[in-house]
């Protein structure tokens, strides 16, 4: 086109094609025209229909899932990812939006969070976090770690982890909330000195739990506070795959910052950063000690904390 039109600026080119009815951008640089494909109306029905369906389930699909029917026989030069965008330009565009890879109603002002934690629970079986991680890459432009983010969150906030990186429907658990609520009591009326909080790695045996469909660890315990306990709940620094974190009493006003502080406060360690970042690691507070603001945060609650209790 370029060559065509050599007096034209070459993004005025890209600008007009972009916007033109009549093509379709397929890649940097490259447009088709649309009445070079060999689409029939069935096949345009067909899609709209199966559009329609899914999206009045489960509120979106992706344009992944857009059924090509005969299509590809039809057009044996052209790729299903460019039959796919086709169907949508010509079949779907008038009452669907586009929204990188997902397909949704007009007007719809779409979650990221929410349409993650749709996909997990329309899974119905178990499902790794990678699987909902490629998912939400849809959603992110591909950006990988606004994808891991997104991943975690929904998978925490709307299924059950089994075991570290795979999650699973509520179905496949029965927990006995008031009985493990009871077992969680009896753990914090050990803790000397007593607090309302402890970090996920005090946790070191489940002996006292009730049965709840699968062997406990602290990614169970983990969802168990986050989305069933009455009486506790679950506090990290941001949404993790390793169970980072610790578990609160819900009538506790502390934050997070607060009790790792606490924490840190009240062990036998000096208060600089090495020591800090060692005894929360340990108890579970805290993965790592990479991150100087944090640690800075917790040194100096902790230190005014000491002070107080003099």
């Amino acid at each position: 086109m370029r060559e065509r039109l050599p007096y034209i600026p070459a993004s005025s080119v890209d600008d007009v094609l972009s916007k033109s009815n009549a093509f379709l951008s397929v890649d940097k640089e490259l447009y088709v025209r649309f009445d070079r494909l060999d689409v029939p109306n069935e096949e345009k029905e067909a899609a709209l229909n199966f559009t329609k369906d899914k999206v009045s389930e489960v509120g979106f699909l992706t344009i992944g899932e857009l059924p090509l029917g005969r299509l590809e026989a039809r057009n044996e030069e052209a790729t299903p990812e460019l039959l796919r965008r086709a169907l949508f330009e010509l079949a779907l565009k008038d009452e669907f939006r586009l929204y990188g890879r997902l397909i949704s109603e007009k007007g719809e002002k779409l979650n990221r969070v929410e349409v993650v934690r749709r996909f997990c629970r329309a899974a119905g079986s178990r499902l790794d976090l990678e699987e909902i991680r490629d998912f939400a890459l849809d959603l992110t432009g591909g950006k990988s770690v606004d994808a891991q983010n997104l991943a975690l969150e929904a998978a925490w906030t709307s299924l059950v982890c089994l075991e570290q990186g795979v999650f699973c429907p509520d179905c496949f658990l029965d927990f006995d909330v008031e009985a493990t609520d009871a077992a969680l009591d009896a753990f914090f009326a050990t803790l000397e000195p007593k607090r309302e909080h402890a970090g996920s790695k005090e946790f070191t045996s489940f002996s006292q739990f009730p049965r709840c469909g699968v062997a406990w660890s602290v990614c169970v315990l983990e969802s168990f506070c986050r989305r069933f306990s009455r009486r506790y709940r679950w506090e990290a620094r941001s949404f993790n795959k390793s169970s980072t974190g610790a578990v609160f009493r819900v009538d506790s006003e502390k934050t997070f910052l607060d009790g790792a502080s606490e924490f840190a406060a009240f062990a036998n360690v000096c208060l600089d950063k090495s020591a800090v970042a060692n005894v929360l690691i340990d108890a579970g507070y805290l993965a790592d000690g990479r991150s100087e603001k944090i640690l800075g945060d917790i040194i100096s609650k902790a230190k005014a904390m000491r002070k107080e209790a003099r």
